[in-house]
């Protein structure tokens, strides 16, 4: 019977093993990459906001670098992510709804607590 449930253990654990290591392969779990992604640094002339998104969900380096590029894809737009604030901070040269903003960084697996515009 206890060859039975040690069985069962490893079975288990096993099994979670390969569901997370499924997740990581296949780009829907968004943290640790594993890999040291470069923040591609990006500056706009002519900065007419600036927008504070907090994050959830940004554990490491890797987390704070995809979401900066990720953001920094959006023409127009210039971010700076702050791990230990769980917060980006966005420059914009022209008009730019929240609503892109926030579609962006869920399509990597985080989540969007909050906006605001100074």
């Amino acid at each position: 019977m206890i060859n039975i449930i040690i069985g069962a253990i490893i079975i288990g654990l096993i099994a979670f093993g390969g569901y997370r290591t499924w997740l990581q392969l296949s780009g829907k779990r968004t943290c640790c990459g594993g890999t040291k992604e470069k923040v591609k640094k990006k500056k706009v002339d002519g900065v007419i906001g600036t927008i504070f998104i907090h994050i959830e969900g940004m554990h490491c380096a890797h987390c704070e670098a995809t979401i900066t590029n990720t953001l920094n894809s959006i023409e127009g737009v210039s971010a700076k992510v702050e791990l230990s604030k769980n917060q980006a901070i966005v420059s914009y040269n022209k008009e730019i709804s929240d609503c892109i903003l926030k579609e962006a960084i869920e399509k990597k697996g985080f989540i969007v607590k909050s906006i605001e515009r100074v």
